[in-house]
């Protein structure tokens, strides 16, 4: 049993807005008939007319009692603990994904590196969700689109829960603060293009998961390459592969609990288990991924490690070592005279050049056939 919130502090924390807000996406009705201090909220529950009343505003010496008996209620009411009924108050304007870790009975700790791996392995998981929500490509490498980026800085560590190891990643999402705004968000029913771009990325983290792993457990390895529409990528199955492995011989648990501010209306599924067996599975889709990805448009960094060009020949191949990549590769250029000299020079003088253009894979190859542009950087 966990224990009760620590202090006054805790509840007066909690603004009147955010227990609205959850009340109402609980499908609570608010008596609007009443000015005063305390405003009775209502819901039936199997036949009982169950009631909290909640402040109006929070300046008064009373507000923490109110709120402390409602939490009260809602604990009862919804069968959880009150601890994590607060977490939820809190967190209205916020999905939340939350990593569990099992542990053997009786142990009190895990090693620090497994807590920091479990985190960042989660966050990895958001970042190429968010990333796959820009567009779908089967991998990903180190830039990152502004849109992604700015996403990844507006993410939370949340409190730790107790229950074995569990953390907690905020996502935050704005809220629909209102009863007219969730009235035309239910019956307008408005499509995802409209949807905050937060909100699209956490979808896209559940829909992405489901599918891989189903393919893991029922498919075929090259079954991955259809579900890349659905945001799975090889960087995304890494991270679940790290995952699968975080547990030692137990289970991780990853849940979406969505915030109350802006209730889910499509039917998603938003928890998963990781067993240990499930890492080699993705480590394998991961390998096959990029093996097999062409990658447009995309930008190498790095050394010309080998130059060849046929007398009398207009094209030179180059070999550029990319050292931008998630680990160092080899890319193979076509070059035209002038860009040719440039590798050239820059083979000879050991300077790091810059490319972009569409990779193509041709077996075990990573080929550049029309460079946008090849040019010295350092």
């Amino acid at each position: 049993m966990m224990n009760r919130f620590p202090d006054r502090h805790s509840l007066e924390s909690l603004d009147a807005s955010s227990i609205e807000i959850y009340l109402r996406s609980k499908e609570w009705q608010k008596d609007n008939s009443s000015d005063g201090f305390l405003v009775p909220w209502r819901k039936s529950i199997d036949g009982d007319d169950i009631k909290v009343f909640v402040p109006s505003h929070e300046g008064d010496k009373n507000y923490p009692f109110f709120v402390e008996r409602i939490i009260d209620t809602l604990s009862l009411v919804e069968s959880r603990d009150a601890n994590f009924v607060y977490e939820d108050l809190l967190g209205t304007e916020a999905d939340v994904l939350t990593l569990r870790r099992e542990t053997p009975i009786g142990a009190q700790t895990i090693p620090l590196t497994d807590g920091l791996a479990l985190v960042r392995d989660g966050f990895d998981a958001l970042t190429f969700s968010a990333s796959a929500e820009v567009m779908r490509k089967a991998v990903y490498q180190s830039r990152q689109k502004k849109e992604v980026s700015s996403y990844l800085e507006s993410l939370r560590l949340g409190h730790t829960r107790e229950g074995s190891f569990i953390f907690a990643i905020q996502s935050p999402v704005p809220s629909l603060r209102t009863a007219t705004d969730l009235n035309q968000f239910f019956d307008e029913r408005p499509g995802d293009s409209i949807e905050p771009f937060s909100r699209r990325v956490t979808k896209r983290f559940c829909v992405a998961v489901e599918s891989a792993l189903s393919v893991a457990r029922q498919g075929t390895i090259s079954d991955f390459s259809e579900v890349v529409r659905d945001g799975v990528s090889a960087n995304l199955c890494s991270a679940l592969a790290n995952l699968s492995g975080a547990g030692g011989d137990g289970e991780i648990g990853l849940d979406l609990n969505w915030a109350a501010g802006r209730p889910m209306r499509d039917d998603i599924k938003s928890n998963f288990t990781l067993l240990r067996s499930d890492k080699a599975l993705f480590e394998d889709a991961a390998n096959f991924l990029r093996a097999n990805a062409d990658e447009p448009d995309a930008v190498i960094q790095g050394y010309v490690v080998s130059l060849k060009r046929e007398p009398r020949s207009d094209v030179g191949r180059v070999v550029v070592l990319d050292i931008a990549s998630e680990s160092p590769r080899k890319v193979q250029v076509a070059l035209l005279g002038a860009e040719y000299d440039i590798a050239v020079e820059a083979h000879g003088d050991g300077k790091e050049i810059q490319c972009r253009g569409n990779i193509e894979k041709n077996g075990r190859r990573s080929v550049i056939e029309r460079p946008i542009e090849f040019a010295i950087i350092y």
